[in-house]
């Protein structure tokens, strides 16, 4: 009997869910991984468009910095000579004479000043000359 029982238990169709619930799952979780990985492609792609931009912008500032490097430099090297003239006699004079109006004994100073008038004569043109000679 016991066998007759689990005869007829094996024979009745189990229940099965519809075709239709069974791949609407896998479907879903389908979707589910399709957004996820669409929405890591796009924050992947946006962290490296700062990375480049932050890359080219500390490049610009390295050719600015090592621009202004060079740039210091060169002062540095044109005061050193300015001080090695000045620790000069000559250097020495030359200094005070530019920086103030200074005058040894014996010397003329001459004074050039700008045109008061501040007007520049116009050019004639040929024309003009030849008119002026007659």
């Amino acid at each position: 009997m016991a066998n007759e029982l689990s005869r007829e238990i094996s024979r009745r169709p189990q229940p099965q869910r519809p075709a239709h619930h069974r791949s609407g799952s896998r479907r879903f979780w389908r979707i589910v991984l399709a957004l996820l990985l669409f929405v890591a492609f796009v924050w992947l792609g946006i962290r490296s468009v700062n990375m480049l931009l932050t890359y080219k912008e500390a490049r610009d500032n390295r050719i600015f910095a090592e621009s202004q490097k060079i740039k210091l430099e060169n002062d540095i090297n044109d005061l050193n000579k300015k001080i090695d003239q000045v620790k000069t006699g000559v250097g020495v004079e030359e200094h005070i004479r530019t920086k103030y109006p200074l005058v040894k004994e014996g010397e003329r100073v001459l004074v050039i000043s700008p045109d008061e008038s501040g007007t520049v004569a116009p050019k004639k043109t040929f024309w003009q000359k030849i008119k002026n000679l007659f």
